[in-house]
């Protein structure tokens, strides 16, 4: 068993596991032990989401660690030895049958993947990112061995399934969405509504999200004809209260409040520790504020008012609600967007067609 050479790693890509292990693994102990607990509930639970989020990240970087494949060349075989050279085993040049490589990209970077098919059917796959010298590896373990066309035909065309079932799968989902989304049937009259009573445990909330056509304003000049003059750009899109007797919800105001009060005199009108009263609809009641008193809410609901008023100032009635909110788009696009992922997922199956034709031909 005379020794020909060894697997040389490249570093940079190894220390990048490493980093995200050890990185995901402390932020996770920080967000799970040392984080303040007298933040308010929907806080401790964004906290515990990212928690589990960073074990799942943790869990998948040891796992690219503990697989990442050191191979040592000897005249007739060859040794991998994986989980940091804890378990290692030969195999004989002659135990491979054929190979296949594919090249993989992302966002950041590109790799080979290198699969050796050995004649009992197993497969062993390495990764070009990983080794520094992944070329000469290849070149000796694939000396005088076949391509495997047949196999790479079949992963082509199984990728193409998986691709064809996502964007088919999605959607039908967005297509069934505005019919699970009508929480409430417009209009509401008097009897669809009940009173909310409590005390604001923190000023008027603001929640900012991309310009808006409403809040935007531009002038247009004659010598510039192909140019907007904006005055303004408001990226505030919505408010809500949070009421200490309520702490899992965020109770929405409309954007008619707005226009017709200004942000500052509404950020003064109500103050933490004001008391208020509004109207919600029965059924954001029903099926979200009493069914929370019985389940754990992992983030806080979000409900709409329906009418406020406050020191004898009426700042949304119910008819204001029912006109603003007859005019929402959120269906259309939804319908736009599963319409598009159906027409991509119907090209997949056009080409799954095509890749199984080629294959009765060969």
């Amino acid at each position: 068993m005379n020794f020909l050479f060894k697997s040389k790693f490249d570093i940079s890509t190894i220390l990048l596991y490493v980093i995200g292990f050890l990185g995901c693994l402390f932020t996770g102990i920080y967000f799970s032990f040392i984080k303040n607990y007298d933040t308010d509930p929907y806080d401790q639970r964004v906290f515990t989401l990212l928690s589990i989020i960073l074990v799942w990240f943790t869990l998948t970087n040891l796992k690219e660690i503990l697989r990442i494949k050191y191979i040592v060349f000897y005249r007739d075989r060859f040794r991998i030895k994986t989980f940091l050279g804890l378990i290692s085993r030969d195999y004989f040049y002659e135990e491979i049958d054929s190979w296949l490589e594919e090249e993989k990209e992302n966002k950041y970077s590109k790799w080979t993947e290198l699969i050796l098919i050995l004649k009992n059917e197993k497969r062993i796959y390495l990764y070009s990112s990983f080794y520094k010298d992944f070329w000469k590896i290849k070149q000796k373990l694939t000396q005088n061995k076949k391509i495997n066309e047949a196999v790479k035909h079949k992963r082509e065309l199984y990728s193409s399934i998986k691709r064809a079932c996502f964007l088919l799968s999605a959607s039908i989902i967005l297509f069934s969405l505005p019919h699970f989304l009508r929480e409430n049937q417009l209009p509401l009259t008097p009897k669809d509504t009940i009173e909310i009573k409590g005390t604001l445990s923190k000023e008027i909330q603001t929640q900012r999200g991309k310009r808006d056509k409403i809040t935007s304003f531009y002038l247009r000049l004659e010598e510039y004809p192909y140019f907007r003059f904006f005055l303004k750009r408001d990226k505030i899109t919505s408010f809500y209260l949070r009421l200490e007797e309520y702490p899992y919800f965020r109770f929405f105001l409309s954007r008619n409040i707005l226009e017709k009060n200004g942000l500052n005199e509404l950020s003064e009108d109500f103050q933490s520790g004001d008391k208020v009263r509004f109207l919600i609809s029965k059924k954001d009641y029903e099926t979200k504020i009493i069914k929370t008193k019985y389940s754990f809410a992992l983030f806080p609901y979000s409900v709409d008012i329906t009418e406020i008023e406050k020191n004898n100032s009426k700042y949304l009635s119910l008819s204001e609600y029912n006109e603003e909110n007859s005019h929402d788009s959120t269906n259309i696009i939804l319908y736009i967007l599963a319409v598009i992922l159906g027409m991509f997922g119907f090209f997949e199956i056009v080409y799954i067609r095509t890749l199984l034709k080629e294959n009765e031909i060969k």
